[in-house]
């Protein structure tokens, strides 16, 4: 080129700026500069894209200073929204919002990349009002304003300002013309917990294609509806539409889920004739599913079948391992996993961390410690901090999870809670409710793992009058919904002490008792002290629940023989023997 002039320049800068190649762009804005050329509104605009690229708020200050410096914001409105739509992109919202009111004037553009910024960052509210200050200006809101209000109403659960906007969409037609419009619409539903609502918009379309389709089998998965979720992969299918990866890494999912493993190798034959296996994403799908039903031996021949290794397919297995309660295994699959020359990162350390603190491994998870801080992650991720924390706390290294607690910049309920657990399960009540009293004091509040640590420690320690008020404060004051947990810790508290007339009481107040760790923990507690009474009461339910529950028979009958009432005894043992075939007789306290 012999000459190289603005239009040349700006060309090459928007070239850069529109492949995400900031850098690129500022490169070209030197040169052009050097050549004693001045960039103009063309140039800027492209600039900004740049900016908005790599996320360089401060580059765009400067770029936004010379644009006011020279005058070009007063009537060039596309100038005006690249600005708005850089500080967007950036994440300065509050800059993007100041930028947008020194406009003169403001178009469907400048209200959705506001509207959209506000949705993108969570402020579903603030997009919200944008929505209706747009219309108050006289501007009537196109398909791009109504996708961007939908993840604004998803973002804050609000279904009926979503079913306002589904209505607005409706009347206007917009509807069936545009696939992203509507798989919007099908999201905001789904999020919001509405899938029959989603499902009636899939059904009303003229035209359904796979994405629509993906959204609510990922809805279905969100709220562990696997089985649904697979209804409607087969259902899809059944209308000729083919599935994409999206919806096998949703089924696979669904499968791993409710431990569907037949149906999970049908869908993996089905992706291997189609060639998607070779999809790092998809084989991890895969290793995650075979690792969530317990096959394992498959899970490894996806693994070795993988041209190359990927973090996080061998995250899957380990998780899988440490899920399954197989942490010796877990431990194996890391070391095998180093040999292969795979990194670990933050996630694998996680799960090892876990794996090591069930197994009682402290000297591996002491040099998963020191690995830590060689990467320098530690102090950096609070889960991983937490984990080391839990891990020395499981392993009984109290003092070294003390001294991890006091290092750590940040602290957290889960860090608390684990060491609450830890001292709890040591017999070290006072220090357990010491350590709720101390994360109270520094504002955290409790959550329900730290009430089932406290109550734990008080059982354990024969505290019943501050176990009792431990739970009313902590369940009235931080509004913790008591679980069977809870309850079965609480009644559990109360019959080592020999309250049984609370426990009963306890137990009449929960809205269900079906369950049969609550009547076994009611039993041992009756037979510690000898109450035959509660104790078959407490039987005759555990037997309504599980008639095969050798434990309860055992221990009903061993009650009997403690108490001299021989043939009662033997009575339990017939019965038990007979392995129930007819309805025990119930008695009453």
């Amino acid at each position: 080129m012999p000459a190289r002039d603005v239009v040349s320049w700006s060309a090459l800068i928007s070239g850069y700026a529109h492949l995400g190649h900031g850098h690129g762009a500022f490169r070209c804005l030197n040169g052009m500069q050097e050549e004693g050329l001045f960039p103009n509104a063309v140039t800027f605009c492209s600039i900004l894209k740049a900016c908005g690229s790599i996320r360089a708020v401060d580059k765009g200050e400067e770029v936004h200073n010379e644009i006011a410096e020279q005058g070009l914001l007063q009537h060039n409105l596309v100038l005006g929204n690249a600005l708005v739509d850089m500080y967007v992109k950036c994440g300065s919202l509050p800059k993007a919002y100041h930028a947008f009111k020194e406009l003169g004037i403001h178009d469907a553009v400048s209200w959705n990349t506001l509207i959209a910024g506000f949705a993108h960052q969570g402020q579903g509210y603030d997009a919200l009002t944008c929505v209706e200050r747009m219309q108050c200006e006289g501007l009537f809101p196109n398909a791009v304003t109504f996708i961007c209000a939908l993840k604004a109403c998803a973002n804050v659960c609000s279904i009926s300002a979503g079913a306002q906007i589904h209505l607005k969409i409706s009347s206007q037609g917009l509807f069936d013309s545009d696939v992203l419009l509507s798989n919007a619409l099908m999201d905001m539903y789904v999020n919001c917990g509405a899938l029959l609502e989603a499902e009636r918009v899939l059904k009303s379309l003229n035209v359904q294609n796979t994405s629509s389709w993906n959204v609510l089998i990922s809805g279905y998965i969100q709220q562990n509806k696997g089985y649904d979720a697979l209804n409607c992969y087969k259902r899809m299918q059944i209308g000729a539409l083919p599935p994409d990866v999206v919806t096998y890494l949703g089924a696979l999912k669904a499968c791993g889920n409710i431990n569907a493993v037949d149906e999970g190798k049908h869908i993996h034959n089905e992706m291997s004739i189609k060639g998607f296996t070779k999809d790092v994403r998809v084989a991890t799908a895969l290793i995650d599913m075979y690792a969530k039903c317990g096959a394992f031996m498959r899970a490894w021949q996806v693994l070795e079948e993988l041209c190359i290794w990927d973090v996080a397919s061998w995250n899957a297995l380990i998780a899988g391992y440490t899920r399954k309660g197989l942490h010796e295994e877990a431990i194996h699959c890391f070391d095998i996993m180093q040999k292969k020359g795979v990194l670990p990162d933050e996630v694998t350390l996680t799960c090892i961390l876990k794996a090591c603190g069930n197994a009682g491994a402290i000297a591996r998870g002491e040099q998963v410690h020191q690995n830590v801080v060689q990467k320098g992650w530690f102090k950096q991720n609070q889960i991983l901090c937490t984990g080391l924390l839990n891990m020395y706390a499981k392993c009984g290294a109290l003092a070294k999870a003390e001294q991890l607690l006091d290092e750590l910049p940040f602290h957290d309920v889960i860090s608390f809670s684990a060491l609450t657990a830890a001292y709890a399960q040591q017999g070290l009540s006072h220090k357990a409710l010491n350590c709720i009293k101390h994360m109270q004091n520094i504002g955290l509040p409790p959550n329900a793992i730290t009430l089932s640590s406290m109550l734990y420690a008080c059982s354990h320690s024969g505290l019943v009058d501050e176990g009792q008020t431990y739970f009313t404060n902590l369940t009235s004051r931080f509004g913790i919904m008591a679980d069977l947990e809870h309850c079965t810790c609480i009644v559990d508290l109360l019959g080592r002490a020999g309250y049984f007339s609370e426990a009963i009481l306890m137990l009449q107040r929960m809205p269900s008792s079906e369950f049969l760790s609550i009547w076994s923990t009611l039993m041992g507690s009756s037979r510690k002290w000898g109450n035959i009474a509660v104790g078959r009461w407490a039987f005759d339910h555990a037997i309504q629940i599980d008639k095969n529950n050798t434990g309860a028979y055992i221990c009903m009958a061993s009650m009997y023989l403690a108490a001299g009432m021989h043939s009662d005894a033997k009575a339990i043992e017939r019965m038990r023997l007979r392995n129930i075939n007819c309805d025990p007789i119930s008695h009453t306290v």
